[in-house]
């Protein structure tokens, strides 16, 4: 199991690191920070904590996600 999650990170890792054109320190730890996002979205989600706030995990993590492609994005653009 252990195996497969750090294929899937990886290939989060490469593509945000092409996204945003970043080192891989800087790579890792936005697959880092969006890793702990979704895992923390869905124990809220399982616990029905989002319920609490009137919200979706759908929602959120849409958000989120755009969120971190348009900071790359710029970030890229920038560089």
């Amino acid at each position: 199991m252990n195996k497969r999650l750090n294929g899937t990170l990886d290939l989060l890792r490469d593509a945000l690191r092409t996204l945003g054109q970043l080192t891989e320190a800087k790579a890792r730890l936005e697959t880092s920070a969006l890793f702990a996002f979704l895992i923390g979205a869905l124990i809220v989600h399982q616990t029905g904590r989002l319920r609490m706030l009137d919200s979706a995990l759908d929602a959120i993590a849409s958000a989120h996600l755009e969120a971190l492609v348009f900071r790359l994005e710029y970030a890229s653009a920038c560089n």
